[in-house]
């Protein structure tokens, strides 16, 4: 293996069952570590993880909807009862619309916000226990990487 491996490693990937969120999955699977698939749809997700599975990965499903904080919590409790470790998030989940300012409404301000800043730091704060003690294992220590 390569120094780049990440094998044995716990990735949690939001945003799992989009385009860009399958590429980012299968990549982390094939380097060997364990994906967590996050998003909001089962029907998208279980074949993702059905795949990883079958070329020889690792991957966990967990259902939740990142725009909701408690659902945020619920999710992460899944992981650390379920996994008990993370060593990095992958914050991939993204809303948004396309349009100039004088076209936007403040409302999708307002939700584009919550999905690119909110829940990324919310996730990074209830997982900071998980990642500290990956930091403290993994010579490499932990990540945490937001997609923009």
């Amino acid at each position: 293996m390569s120094d780049h491996s990440l094998l044995g490693y716990v990735t949690w990937l939001t945003g799992a069952s989009g385009h860009l969120g399958q590429a980012i999955a299968s990549a982390l699977a094939g380097a060997g570590a364990h994906v967590i698939l996050s998003g909001r749809s089962l029907e998208k997700l279980d074949p993702l993880a059905a795949m990883i599975r079958a070329t020889g990965g690792s991957a966990t499903v967990i259902l939740f909807d990142i725009e909701n904080g408690m659902q945020r919590k619920e999710a992460f409790d899944s992981v650390h009862r379920e996994i008990g470790r993370l060593d990095g998030i992958v914050n991939n989940a993204y809303s948004g619309r396309t349009g100039t300012i004088e076209s936007a409404e403040m409302v999708d301000f307002e939700r584009a916000c919550e999905f690119n800043i909110a829940a990324p730091f919310h996730l990074a704060q209830l997982a900071l226990l998980l990642l500290k003690e990956a930091g403290q294992r993994n010579a490499g220590g932990a990540s945490i990487v937001n997609i923009a």
